[in-house]
């Protein structure tokens, strides 16, 4: 018989993210690492949070895995465990698991629509979609040339 493996955080998957730690990780990123400090001066530009709170939400994403820690004296730098691209995807993929049939069609155009993209992102999204419809004419058995 083996002996148990322990679970590593790495084993786990993320747990989603409140409105306000998407605010704090909105910070984390902007800024890169930072104490506590710094990050409670990153969120207060659109919270009115008391350092205390950004504390317990640091911690809370310490926890989650989200942010490492580096203790410098008596104090801790913060910085993002997850790229934001990494966790939007995450998010992206959740959202989408909600979905009902027929509005996943909807819900991206929404979203194209509601972002700030740049040209070069319009002409990256045009260009997978016409890859993904090559893709499926290519599994459905249908020619793009008919």
């Amino acid at each position: 018989m083996q002996p148990s493996r322990k679970k590593q955080k790495s084993d786990t998957p993320l747990k989603d993210l409140s409105a306000a730690e998407w605010k704090v990780m909105n910070a984390l990123w902007t800024i890169g690492q930072g104490a506590l400090g710094e990050i409670h001066a990153a969120t207060e530009r659109h919270q009115d949070w008391s350092p205390e709170t950004v504390k317990t939400l640091l911690r809370r994403l310490v926890a989650k895995g989200y942010v490492k820690t580096h203790r410098v004296g008596s104090s801790f730098l913060y910085r993002p465990n997850q790229s934001a691209t990494s966790v939007l995807k995450k998010a992206g993929e959740t959202l989408i698991g909600y979905a009902i049939d027929g509005t996943v069609a909807p819900l991206m155009a929404h979203i194209i629509k509601c972002g700030k993209l740049t040209r070069d992102e319009l002409h990256e999204l045009r260009e997978l979609l016409e890859e993904l419809g090559d893709e499926k004419s290519v599994e459905l058995g249908v020619s793009s040339e008919e």
